[in-house]
């Protein structure tokens, strides 16, 4: 008797560090804007959790009217208004925006008579 009571304790047991996770890595990110446009996920804070393999992110950044994206920075660098980060460990990213050159007005030639 005792030890099939043994037998169901060590089981019990069992089942339940079976039942509890294993750590699993959480990692935050960070994206801001600076300028006008916005970012896909949108400019906040997001917590990730690695579960299996190591996660990839592309981050995608939109000017606004009369503005251009210039580039990122941070955990990101590149001109491309695309950048992909692997989330493997706390992340902070900015998309740079500036103002987009005004296109210098070309005067009418005035005809003559």
């Amino acid at each position: 008797m005792k030890a099939i009571a043994v037998i169901a304790l060590v089981l019990m047991v069992v089942g339940i560090f079976l039942a509890v996770p294993a750590c699993v890595p959480t990692y935050s990110l960070v994206i801001s804007v600076v300028g006008q446009g916005t970012t896909d996920p949108t400019a906040g804070e997001y917590t990730y959790r690695r579960i299996g393999g190591i996660a990839t992110l592309t981050i995608t950044a939109t000017p606004s009217a009369g503005w251009q994206f210039d580039s990122w920075s941070g955990d990101a660098s590149g001109t491309s208004p695309f950048t992909t980060l692997t989330m493997d460990s706390n992340k902070a990213v900015t998309a740079n925006f500036k103002e987009a050159p005004q296109l210098p007005l070309t005067p009418t030639p005035t005809p003559t008579p």
